[in-house]
């Protein structure tokens, strides 16, 4: 009997086979839903279970090859249910078309969920550019009285830890640098776990009791164990005072989340941002940089060119 644990992550493997359907699309204008499902169950990543006993080998692959590409096309017809115009596939029947919108969000987010190696040469700009892209984001959904700024490392110009919270500090009045004993003056080498902050400056101007929100960014494929990474304790022993009240946690990451998972990682790690979500808070390109929209485009550029 599978366990509950073990269905959910067969789900978020459709979903992983649902990417791949799209990245030929995107590279070839139209495929098959199912394109990369075949050779998975035949080298034997990709199980589904069938219920038929003695048949041949080669039936048996092929029983398994039409379950899967089902729930790979019905995952994909989700996925263009949920976003609407803002999805940038047609589906029709079995084919899959690529259909470009305004901007590249969700082929970029697609880009970095399938890229293996984001420590390495050119693919370093992709976590990069995700955090700084996430940022933008979120302080959209959050609202007009919203700020934010980056703080994951590295940071923009080599800014340090304690740098970087001045200048949080100057612009809301509210936090202090204030390490408790025994810590470094100079602050921690990274970020604590954080990589962005957002805030929302009180509409009296009063700097105190400000919302504060901490975010965690996570584009590797380890990214469900970065879920408790922001933790509030830890950042805040570099302060006094820290916030006025605890602050709120979210979780930003490239990958479509099915339900299941997008649930476990609510609990776990806050406000949680998949694809999805981040690609259905811009309705339009007005609201990102062109100099960004243009860093995403050349990001997609360069993944394709070492495929």
């Amino acid at each position: 009997m599978t366990s509950e644990h073990e269905q959910r992550r067969q789900m978020q493997r459709v979903s992983d086979d649902a990417d791949e359907a799209e990245l030929q699309a995107y590279l070839n204008g139209v495929t098959i839903a199912s394109e990369g499902v075949r050779d998975e169950i035949l080298a034997g990543v990709f199980e589904v279970a069938v219920n038929i006993s003695d048949v041949d080998v080669w039936q048996k692959n092929d029983l398994e090859i039409d379950t899967a590409g089902g729930e790979v096309l019905s995952h994909l017809m989700w996925r263009a249910e949920i976003l609407g115009d803002l999805y940038p596939f047609e589906i029709d029947g079995v084919t899959l078309r690529y259909e470009p919108k305004e901007t590249c969000l969700y082929e970029f987010f697609l880009a970095t969920s399938l890229s293996k190696n984001l420590t390495e040469g050119e693919y370093t700009n992709f976590p990069r550019l995700f955090e700084r892209v996430s940022g933008l984001i979120v302080r959209l959904y959050f609202g007009e009285h919203a700020k934010v700024v980056h703080i994951g490392s590295p940071r923009d110009g080599g800014i340090s830890f304690k740098d970087v919270w001045q200048e949080i500090n100057d612009a809301s009045g509210e936090i202090v640098w204030c390490p408790e004993e025994g810590l470094p003056e100079g602050g921690p080498p990274k970020d604590e776990g954080s990589d962005i902050v957002i805030w929302f400056t009180a509409p009296d101007n009063r700097q105190i009791g400000q919302l504060f929100a901490l975010g965690q960014c996570a584009c590797g494929q380890n990214a469900d164990s970065k879920f408790s990474d922001v933790a509030i304790n830890r950042l805040s022993q570099w302060f006094h005072p820290f916030t006025a009240f605890e602050a709120v946690r979210f979780f930003t990451l490239p990958y479509l989340l099915v339900d299941p998972i997008i649930r476990e990682a609510s609990k776990q790690a806050g406000l949680t941002f998949d694809r999805a979500r981040l690609v259905s808070v811009i309705k339009d390109g007005h609201d990102l940089p062109n100099d960004l929209l243009n860093s995403l485009q050349g990001t997609i550029d360069y993944y394709v060119s070492q495929i």
